[in-house]
């Protein structure tokens, strides 16, 4: 009772006009009319893919337009503009323009960068039915795709994408009709601006006449997609849609839902995201980064398995460099908020209250969608690990192409105890590769942060980060040969001699000789900062040599030290693992 209660405040507007209200999923009469409707839209004359290679854009690129769909929840799409129209052109589809545009100013929201259309339309899930950017050769021509929108009933939704790719003027493809049929929604499906697709195996669902190959293939003619990760759907997520659990914040890293261990869908996300690391690397060939990240019960502390709403975080979306999450009651809020800023450097995060609306199963990226901008510069990095100083500096490299060429790039770096930023132009190396290393430093080892500039042909400038200088990328370097030193090797009698091999790769000695018998002598391998990361001995010796080892196989590269505390003091030695 007490959830029907809410659901009716939260719904009033809904009551009064059911054609604004439509759920993101199927209602009872889209159901009973689904097998006939997929039948007429995938009988229809076919659409063919574009004749050049394609690319779908990742949603953390630069964006030139958000398309919103105005109805039912005009707080939440009146914050969604507000945080947006610095960042882009804000697009409202409505048919009271004037209303609108009141409503906005009389709640402090700059309209200048905002433009009406009125396109006849359903509902508000524009994520679901609205366009996806492709570009051509990875950075020339824009263009729109389009896929079957299976909500028999929105059929005005399932028109927006072809009325926004004429009114900017791109080409428009649809997955319509033959060999090319594609029913898909957006939420669930994401990419990494690389060729990598993530879905649910909804979409095996919503396709029965085509096998999972025919996917593929359609997939990649339309969309550039050539590697397709498909996970489980979860048990309590009617909605199946990954959006709601999950979220890609760059090339190498996950952002995941997580539940108490047991709880709701919790065990199927833990087995869907060992599926993804035991079977993918990123683009990289590195294992993905995974940031974790609440999955919160609604406010009567019920989760999905208990009928409680599907509150998430997850379903945030990135505009340009602010970045809009979904946000509850606190002390989940702040906790939501913070895994983003510190995962995402630079960028202004801000949460809007979307208690209103995830009764619906949706939330801020379910009723958002981005178009590219027509002149993009993409920039592929790999964020350095920490790093081992070879006397060469840090080796940067990055994959840069613009639309009219690229003009030139510049590597920007300093310590992260440094106020001003040192500019180095990056050497074109070629096949669109450019490259540069950072000087070595003169301290044992120090937090370095960095980020890439680069110039189109016409001189429009981007940085990767794009939150840069705000935002950068950071590793931590070590310096070989320092001016100073971490070594102190004999105390008394006792003396540690050269650890070998040095740089180590695998089974070390450290010999020790001791001048006399001790007690209570411990032995650590640790990191610059004194942190232990491995303990080697603990117990008394005899007095003379001793040969300990140490199996660095399975260490990070870089450097550590031999510690050894013996009668309240320490022996210490450097080493390198590579």
């Amino acid at each position: 009772m007490k959830k029907l209660l809410a659901f009716l405040l939260f719904f009033p507007f809904a009551l009064l006009n059911a054609q604004t209200f439509l759920p993101k999923g199927l209602t009872d009469v889209e159901k009973e009319v689904y097998d006939v409707f997929i039948k007429q839209a995938t009988t229809q004359q076919a659409s063919d893919p574009p004749s050049v290679s394609v690319r779908t854009p990742a949603e953390w690129e630069e964006h030139q337009a958000l398309f919103l769909s105005w109805t039912w929840q005009e707080q939440i799409l009146r914050e969604i503009v507000r945080h947006s129209v610095d960042e882009m052109t804000v697009y409202i589809n409505t048919d009271s323009p004037g209303q609108v545009q009141n409503y906005l100013e009389n709640g402090g929201v700059n309209t200048d960068n905002v433009v009406f259309v009125d396109y006849d339309f359903d509902s508000i899930w524009i994520r679901d039915y609205g366009p996806w950017t492709i570009y051509y050769n990875d950075v020339e021509e824009l263009a729109i795709v389009d896929w079957i929108y299976n909500r028999p009933s929105r059929i005005n939704d399932d028109a927006v994408p072809s009325q926004i790719a004429n009114d900017l003027g791109l080409d428009f493809y649809e997955t319509k009709g033959g060999q090319y049929n594609l029913v898909a929604t957006g939420g669930n499906f994401m990419a990494d601006g690389l060729g990598r697709g993530f879905s649910s195996e909804l979409i095996i669902e919503e396709n029965p006449s085509q096998s999972i190959t025919n996917i593929n293939s359609i997939l990649n003619d339309f969309m550039g997609i050539d590697d397709y990760v498909l996970m489980n759907t979860l048990p309590y997520d009617g909605i199946h849609h990954i959006d709601m659990h999950m979220k890609l914040l760059n090339e190498e890293t996950l952002l995941v839902g997580q539940y108490p261990d047991g709880v709701s869908d919790g065990p199927q996300i833990e087995a869907n995201l060992q599926y993804i690391l035991e079977n993918y690397d990123s683009p990289f060939g590195t294992p993905y980064k995974v940031v974790r990240v609440e999955m919160p019960p609604d406010q009567w502390g019920d989760y999905p398995s208990q009928n409680g709403y599907y509150r998430t975080f997850t379903n945030s979306v990135f505009v340009n460099k602010t970045l809009i999450v979904p946000t509850y009651e606190e002390p989940y809020d702040s906790e939501a908020l913070a895994a983003y800023e510190e995962a995402l450097p630079g960028y202004n995060v801000v949460g809007i209250d979307c208690n209103s609306i995830i009764p619906a199963s949706g939330a801020i990226h379910c009723i958002t969608k981005m178009v590219g901008v027509d002149d993009p510069i993409w920039i592929v990095h790999q964020n350095i690990s920490d790093q081992v100083d070879e006397d060469e500096g840090y080796f940067i490299e990055a994959q840069i192409k613009a639309k009219d060429s690229v003009l030139g790039a510049t590597l920007h770096y300093k310590q992260s105890t440094d106020s001003e930023w040192t500019a180095m132009l990056m050497e074109d190396a070629g096949n669109d590769m450019y490259t540069a290393s950072i000087p070595s430093i003169n301290v044992e080892t120090a937090d370095i942060e960095y980020y890439i500039e680069a110039i189109s042909g016409m001189g429009k400038q981007v940085n990767r980060p794009l939150t840069a200088p705000e935002g950068y990328f950071k590793f931590n370097a070590i310096n070989n040969n320092p001016t100073v030193s971490t070594s102190i090797t004999t105390i008394g009698s006792t003396s540690m001699q050269n650890v070998y091999p040095n740089p180590s790769r695998g089974m070390t000695v450290i010999p020790i000789n001791f001048g006399k018998a001790h007690e209570n002598v411990v032995v650590n391998v640790t990191d610059l900062l004194g942190r232990s990361v491995e303990l080697i001995y603990n117990g008394d010796v005899l007095k003379g040599e001793k040969n300990l080892f140490v199996n660095t196989a399975n260490y990070t590269s870089g450097a550590y030290l031999v510690d050894i505390q013996i009668d309240g003091q320490h022996l210490s030695q450097k080493f390198i693992v590579k």
